[in-house]
């Protein structure tokens, strides 16, 4: 995609996007609601770092479908 006047490439930090690449950005429950809190954490059990650690495609189908909670403990990113 080409920009015209190339602001989006000159506003670019690419230091600070490597510093926080891998990483997870905290979130604010209180501008969320509770009601996000589920799909947070089945982010983040999703996006583990080590992929075995990380639930299943049944595993997760079976956890929303029966509306039940996944046997592992997530993130902490709701803060």
């Amino acid at each position: 995609m080409c920009f015209p006047d190339d602001s989006l490439e000159e506003s670019f930090d690419e230091d600070a996007y490597y510093e926080h690449l891998g990483t997870r950005p905290p979130l604010d429950a209180t501008s969320l609601g509770s009601s996000y809190r589920r799909m947070v954490e089945l982010f983040c059990l999703c996006t583990e770092e080590d992929p075995s650690k990380r639930p299943s495609a049944a595993h997760i189908v079976q956890a929303l479908e029966e509306n039940t909670v996944l046997d592992r403990a997530p993130c902490d990113v709701m803060q």
